[in-house]
């Protein structure tokens, strides 16, 4: 009860200091795709940190192809007039302008940063999909750990039976409690199971809350 009440009051402040009440004490586990791969595929669409190492990606190779475009040489014509003392030149005039050599490095160094960029997508892409696998895996295990623990309480539901055995004196007191412990002993594994199911759901899918 102690640890009920101290939950409670949590979600009291959590709550803005309101009450929350809780009517409804059957937990419903969220089901999962029939497979990792479909999980997955849907998954990469979400995952918002997945979409800025792309952005990333794209803006190192746009900016590879503006440096680029910026060591080509420039060509520019037009028509001039100059006066000196005793002379007039006048005509068409063409120049063509090469970069430095000192920016081409620009070029290399726009290079690293998309190997970069792309090494930590790379790296992501595979730290999440093995992370993820191992709770997908995890979290079937726990479902049908749950489907089995409520099987059993459904078939050995055996409350009203023991109360009216114990009126009629067909058991003892101890024989009466020995067994509701074990009842109450298969329930609680089955809420400590659904309840580490619900945390590593929210581990698996933390970008969809």
């Amino acid at each position: 009860m102690a640890e009920r009440d101290n939950l409670a009051q949590e979600l009291f402040s959590l709550n803005g200091g309101k009450e929350v009440n809780i009517s409804d004490s059957i937990i419903v586990l969220p089901t999962l795709t029939s497979t990792f791969d479909e999980w997955y595929s849907n998954a990469v669409n979400r995952n918002p940190e997945i979409g800025l190492l792309n952005s990333n990606v794209e803006q190192s190779q746009l900016q590879v192809k503006l440096t680029r475009f910026e060591n080509f040489p420039s060509f520019n014509a037009g028509y001039a007039s100059e006066k000196l003392v005793g002379e007039h030149f006048q005509g068409v005039v063409a120049e063509i302008s090469i970069p430095l050599w000192g920016k081409r490095n620009t070029i290399k160094h726009a290079k690293v940063l998309t190997l970069y960029a792309m090494a930590n997508a790379v790296d992501y892409y595979l730290r999440f999909k093995l992370n993820s696998y191992a709770l997908f895996e995890m979290l079937q295990k726990l479902y049908k750990l749950s489907e089995q623990f409520s099987n059993t309480i459904e078939q050995h539901d055996i409350l009203d039976k023991l109360n009216l055995a114990l009126e009629k004196g067909e058991i003892s007191v101890v024989d009466y409690y020995t067994e509701l412990a074990s009842f109450y002993s298969i329930r609680e594994r089955l809420l400590n199971i659904q309840h580490n199911y619900l945390k590593t759901y929210l581990q698996l899918n933390w970008f969809d809350y």
